[in-house]
Order: C-alpha cells, then sequence, then structure tokens
C-alpha cells in the first residue's frame, strides 16, 4: 500500500467505497497474493479482518466481545495439499 488511509472518514460511504476499491485493486494487483488463488469469500473475510486491525488494533478487535465464539486461524504460510 503506497498511502495511508483514513479510517475516521470511512463512516462516509463515499469515502469509503473510494478506498475500498483501491485497497482491493493493490491486494489483487499483487502477484503473491493473486498466486494465492483465494475465493471471493475468503479475500472478503482476510479484507474485513485486516481493516478492523487498522482501524481499532488487534488487540481490541480479538477481545471484543461481540466476536468472542468466533475462532479464525491466522498464519503467515498458506497450507499446501501434500
Amino acid at each position: 500500500m503506497e498511502r495511508k488511509y483514513e479510517p475516521e472518514t470511512w463512516d462516509d460511504r463515499e469515502a469509503w467505497e473510494r478506498d475500498r476499491e483501491e485497497i482491493e485493486t493493490a491486494g489483487f494487483a499483487n502477484a503473491r497474493i493473486r498466486a494465492i488463488g483465494l475465493s471471493g469469500a475468503q479475500w472478503g473475510a482476510a479484507l474485513s479482518l485486516a481493516l478492523q486491525f487498522y482501524r481499532r488494533g488487534p488487540r481490541a478487535v480479538m477481545t471484543d466481545e461481540r466476536v468472542k465464539d468466533r475462532h479464525i486461524q491466522v498464519q503467515r504460510t498458506f497450507p499446501v495439499a501434500a
């Protein structure tokens, strides 16, 4: 990502849609991300989690009572079938 976003402006629908489109375009332009072969649902879940970390910080996201029973695996390497 080449620019720092201002999440406090994302309450404005137009600002959010502009920035989200830019983030998605940059993500799909990245050869590493394309090579993983994510589905749209996987991309959406990853983007949602990343944006929550960016906006609120990982500690606030992971200790939020609304999501305490949800489990997600996040790892540095992508599993490969043997």
